[in-house]
């Protein structure tokens, strides 16, 4: 009689599970990617903290941010650690974050961004996700890479506290071992080498 009590109890919590999941494809996706495939690289909690924490200061219009550093006024997830010219996302996500200054005009957010693509990975698709409003995707070709790629910030989208955050949702990612070009398994995406700032005003 317990044992069939314990049976029941443990059919509907796995039942409850399941619908959970079902009605929240998100959650499904996350412990499918992060668990199974390792198609991310951070788990919910370092995205929870990410969320929370601010950058150090502010960044500064009309400059140019080089991403073979760290920079204090940028924060960083899903990517792997600075290059010589720039650093990779690993994954199928990855973020970045900062902070505006005191502005009432839109900010022009200017990328220079390549992808991992080559003659055996030909096509990478990014979709940039700006505080939850999706924007429209870039397209990476293999003979057609390197761009230079501008997002505008209006206004409104700003919140009180300026933060900003840019994520990456990216297909088409692969490892250069999948590929046969080596023993690195991560999972390379975009390429960012520079991030600049702009106000732009309303004509």
């Amino acid at each position: 009689m317990k044992l069939r009590t314990v049976m029941i109890m443990l059919l509907s919590l796995l039942y409850a599970d399941i619908v959970y999941l079902i009605l929240n494809p998100q959650i499904y996706e996350y412990y499918v990617d992060y668990y199974f495939f390792n198609n991310r690289v951070f788990s919910r909690g370092d995205e929870r903290a990410f969320a929370n924490k601010n950058p150090q200061k502010s960044i500064n219009f009309f400059t140019a941010y080089q991403f073979n550093k760290e920079q204090p006024e940028i924060m960083t997830l899903g990517f792997g650690n600075p290059k010589s010219d720039g650093c990779w996302s690993h994954g199928n996500l990855a973020k970045i974050a900062f902070a505006l200054p005191q502005t009432n005009a839109d900010t022009s957010v200017t990328l220079r961004v390549s992808a991992y693509v080559n003659t055996k990975n030909k096509k990478i698709t990014v979709v940039p996700i700006i505080n939850n409003k999706e924007y429209a995707a870039w397209d990476f070709q293999n003979g057609k890479n390197d761009q230079k790629t501008t997002l505008l910030i209006p206004q409104k989208l700003v919140p009180p506290d300026k933060k900003i955050e840019i994520a990456f949702k990216i297909k088409g990612y692969k490892s250069p071992q999948e590929l046969g070009y080596g023993n690195d398994k991560n999972k390379l995406g975009i390429f960012i080498s520079e991030i600049a700032f702009a106000p732009k005003f309303k004509s």
